[in-house]
């Protein structure tokens, strides 16, 4: 009984302390999937829910980088979009990601302000779509060519 009581003291710690690293300690930021994905944008935003408690947010958006866990200061891109939530109310937002370079990996998280500080949501990540270029068209009309030959072939036989 005496480990199950320190087992489960160990889980709520390290609960307690996992949401006040991710600045969710009161007011719940979570980052929405990334989808749209192009050569060089995409589509992602957040979801912000504060209690009645909590401090109205004064900016909003979301960061992008291809290193981890990009920050308002240290990022790739950003947008803002605005104000809002103000105190016990809820928003989701969207946000246009532009400017990415083909085939490359970003990490991607919500973020809001307030006046205690900036906080973010979880990590996603993704990968832009990489272009085939002229040597992967030659390869891919290649293997068509290839593939219509076999289907005549096997038909005259």
């Amino acid at each position: 009984m005496k480990k199950l009581i320190i087992y489960i003291a160990i889980l709520l710690f390290a609960n307690v302390a996992m949401r006040a690293d991710w600045g969710l300690f009161e007011a719940m930021i979570s980052t929405q999937p990334v989808y749209n994905i192009t050569n060089n944008s995409a589509i992602s935003g957040g979801s912000i829910n504060l209690t009645v408690d909590d401090n109205d947010v004064t900016e909003k958006g979301v960061v992008w980088s291809t290193s981890t866990m990009p920050t308002t200061l240290v990022n790739n891109g950003i947008t803002e979009q605005g104000p809002g939530p103000t105190s016990g109310n809820s928003t989701i937002f969207a946000s246009n990601l532009t400017g990415m370079q083909l085939g490359t990996k970003y990490y991607v998280r919500a973020y809001m302000v307030n006046v205690d500080g900036t906080f973010y949501g979880q990590q996603r990540i993704f990968t832009t779509i990489p272009t085939l270029g002229e040597w992967g068209l030659i390869a891919l009309g290649l293997l068509f060519a290839s593939f219509g030959g076999w289907f005549v072939m096997r038909k005259m036989m």
